[in-house]
């Protein structure tokens, strides 16, 4: 996901990683949204054992896992949350994420 070019919620429905652009609380939805996707599938392993290369540490990795993952509980709720407030589908975004993880 990036901030490249315009998009629409249709869109973003259609390719979870799609860019995407929007303002105020709907920029700020897409965003919390886009930055999970970039936490899990962005961060390259630094050979540290600890981080990654985008200074994405294991926890906020496995955190960005559980926010577009899990199925049910805090997690699958702040992401319908999230999602709602940018226009995005919930079920796509997390189909979408277990997809890319098989």
């Amino acid at each position: 996901m990036g901030l490249t070019y315009e998009s629409n919620a249709e869109a973003a429905h259609q390719r979870p990683d799609a860019p995407i652009r929007f303002g105020g609380m709907v920029g700020l939805c897409a965003g919390v949204v886009q930055q999970a996707w970039r936490d899990l599938f962005d961060a390259l392993p630094s050979g540290d054992g600890g981080s990654y290369a985008n200074k994405v540490t294991q926890r906020e990795r496995r955190e960005a896992e559980l926010f577009l993952t899990e199925p049910r509980g805090s997690w699958a709720k702040a992401r319908e949350w999230y999602c709602h407030g940018a226009g995005i589908d919930p079920d796509a975004l997390r189909n979408a994420a277990l997809r890319r993880l098989a």
